[in-house]
């Protein structure tokens, strides 16, 4: 219990800090929302008008205060350029932005750690060098070059896949493997280093003198030991995939978080932006608190103190 209290409130710093930074940052972002929002041909006075009318018109302290005693009612205000509630934004991009990060991290899961398992028993081969370089490739592929290959490769060229938007199983595919390059090399690499340790164990040789199956010596009792250290790594890949999906939805046009605060950004929609950057912060920060909670479940031996 102890833990958990001790993990819970550590969490507490790390969002308000996240809050205070998002909103004094947006804040400087170039632009008047108003100008935007009215266009070139407004007049003065219309401008005036609704400035005052949203509060933008008073001093960045005043709006701050403002922002946090709605944030303490769960109110993140309303869209500068739909008069929405923020929330309700949020809640229509979510599911788009929670099936792509599945999906990502089903694809990275299903192919690098069998790839690492499989480096791993080939160690010093010309098969584990392969897969070691193919890993550097995958974490050096920047998603905005990797994403228009993919698109012109098999969505354009084999017609494979549909080009963007979002409706059946085909849409996701591309923009997951996208996503998932850099991940698959991670957990490759990851999966490998473990398998090796685990594999020099005792109990490992003993099975194998035994005559264990290969299968079930490998893939059941060295590769349950060898995924455990991965648990820290897949928290952070897993909060990390929402926040990385800006690029990836622009490119494939999925209608998630991540356009949403692109289009937020160029509208200079303060509300939405700050909203969306907290809903991200707190998944991130709930989902690695998860993570160090599974951590001491499966060995209590670890402390974070």
């Amino acid at each position: 219990m102890n833990f958990f209290l001790k993990r819970l409130f550590s969490t507490i710093p790390v969002v308000v800090g996240v809050v205070t930074i998002t909103f004094f940052l947006i804040h400087m972002i170039p632009g008047d929302p108003i100008d935007i929002m009215l266009g070139d041909n407004a007049s003065p006075i219309d401008k005036e008008l609704l400035r005052r009318e949203l509060g933008l018109d008073q001093p960045i302290a005043t709006q701050f205060s403002q922002f946090v005693i709605r944030l303490s009612h769960f109110d993140l205000g309303r869209s500068l350029q739909t008069h929405r509630p923020v929330l309700d934004e949020i809640k229509d991009r979510l599911p788009a932005t929670l099936e792509l990060t599945l999906a990502t991290l089903f694809f990275s899961l299903i192919i690098g750690i069998p790839l690492g398992v499989f480096a791993a028993l080939k160690k010093g081969t010309s098969v584990d060098n392969s897969l070691l370089v193919l890993g550097m490739v995958g974490l050096s592929m920047p998603a905005f070059w990797l994403g228009p290959i993919l698109i012109w490769l098999f969505a354009l060229h084999f017609d494979w896949f549909p080009v963007s938007e979002r409706g059946t199983v085909g849409h996701v595919i591309l923009p997951a493997l996208t996503l998932s390059s850099g991940i698959i090399a991670i957990l490759l690499r990851m999966t490998r280093t473990s398998m090796l340790d685990v594999i020099k164990e005792d109990y490992i040789r003993v099975a194998r003198a035994k005559g264990v199956h290969f299968f079930k010596l490998y893939f059941f009792h060295a590769l349950i030991n060898a995924v455990f250290p991965l648990l820290t790594i897949l928290g952070l890949v897993l909060g990390a995939l929402l926040t990385g999906t800006v690029i990836i939805e622009t490119i494939f046009d999925w209608p998630g978080i991540g356009t949403l605060i692109f289009e937020a950004i160029q509208q200079r929609d303060y509300p939405v932006v700050q909203g969306c950057v907290l809903v991200i912060s707190l998944i991130y920060v709930s989902v690695n608190f998860l993570t160090d909670l599974s951590y001491k479940i499966f060995n209590p031996k670890v402390s974070f103190d």
